[in-house]
């Protein structure tokens, strides 16, 4: 975790899978980093264009073939919401899911 927190010190993110979010306080010249819960009935939301900048390594145009293929999939269509022609917002944990199940029929 701390690992993490060295090498996207500068992107301002957090990592998804955390149940924790680090709260960073400057004291007396020492910064002293505070774990807060993530409040577990909370779902965290993204656009598609914003999507690879939550997953790294994601680009653009395989976040919005993703996002496609997910909301023709039945199992995961939950997770794209539509409120305009322009807009879709995907939730992140279900969008996890969706790529976790690519990943173990990708062979099959």
């Amino acid at each position: 975790m701390f690992e993490w927190l060295k090498r996207n010190r500068q992107r301002k993110q957090s990592p998804i899978t955390a149940r924790y979010v680090i709260k960073e306080e400057l004291k007396g010249g020492r910064t002293i980093m505070e774990l807060t819960p993530i409040p577990q009935d909370v779902a965290f939301a993204t656009t598609t264009q914003k999507l690879p900048d939550v997953i790294l390594g994601l680009g653009k145009q395989q976040a919005a073939k993703y996002v496609s293929e997910m909301y023709q999939d039945p199992e995961f269509s939950d997770g794209v919401i539509k409120p305009t022609q322009k807009t879709t917002i995907v939730i992140i944990s279900r969008f996890i899911d969706f790529l976790r199940k690519k990943d173990s029929t990708k062979f099959k």
